[in-house]
């Protein structure tokens, strides 16, 4: 496997960008924060997602990465949750 290139951050402008335009830096993501998206996998099988909302002036972004194992760890835990606030209905409804 070639030895994967270096990303590069963009460096912001001195001025101040067009009312309207995003700025765009390395990967191609509007926001900083969703850079890690263009990064090589760290697993075989890792999953990634992301989103970008926007209304009006207000932008939000955010993302998940996980593996088959964290999703199966993540389902055993809610269900482990979900158990005990049913214990827990259950003895204050006696």
């Amino acid at each position: 496997m070639p030895p994967v290139p270096a990303l590069s951050r963009a460096t912001m402008p001195d001025t101040a960008p067009a009312p309207g335009a995003a700025a765009r830096v390395a990967g191609g993501n509007a926001t900083p924060a969703l850079d890690w998206l263009a990064a090589p996998p760290t697993h075989p099988e890792e999953m990634k997602a992301a989103y970008e909302v926007r209304l009006g002036p207000l932008s939000l972004a955010g993302g998940a990465r996980m593996t088959p194992a964290a999703v199966i760890a993540s389902g055993v835990c809610t269900g482990l949750i979900l158990l005990g606030v049913a214990a827990v209905v259950r003895a204050g409804r006696r």
